[in-house]
């Protein structure tokens, strides 16, 4: 977890990189995100990290 200082798809991309390159790429197989506006930009995550992204159905408890 860390602290970003805008809530904006810029700041949380930046902040997911810095927080996932720092452990072994074996650890971080996918990543599961909410249907929030700062996480409609993520194409350059998946393909830096090489990752699996999901979003669960909307107003879905699982």
């Amino acid at each position: 977890m860390t602290k970003v200082p805008h809530k904006d798809a810029e700041s949380i991309n930046k902040a997911l990189l810095t927080m996932f390159r720092s452990v072994p790429k074996e650890v971080v197989l996918s990543i599961t995100l909410d249907h929030g506006a700062e996480f409609l930009q993520l194409a350059d995550i998946r393909d830096d990290l090489n990752v699996t992204i999901y979003w669960p159905d909307p107003y879905s408890p699982e």
